[in-house]
């Protein structure tokens, strides 16, 4: 048997907490709805609400 381990580019972009990232973020994946969580204001959590849930 033989495996073999092929490169993975993952495609990504920074969060900066502006109106135009939080667009372009959208956009990025398939203009999913987003939420962003500031329960902690120095690391806020970005969440997506899945298509169909």
């Amino acid at each position: 048997m033989k495996c073999i381990k092929k490169p993975v580019i993952v495609e990504a972009i920074q969060f900066v907490d502006t109106v135009d990232r939080i667009v372009e973020l959208s956009n990025f994946i398939d203009d999913q709805d987003l939420k962003i969580d500031y329960a902690d204001a120095d690391d806020p959590l970005v969440k997506r609400r899945l298509k169909g849930a």
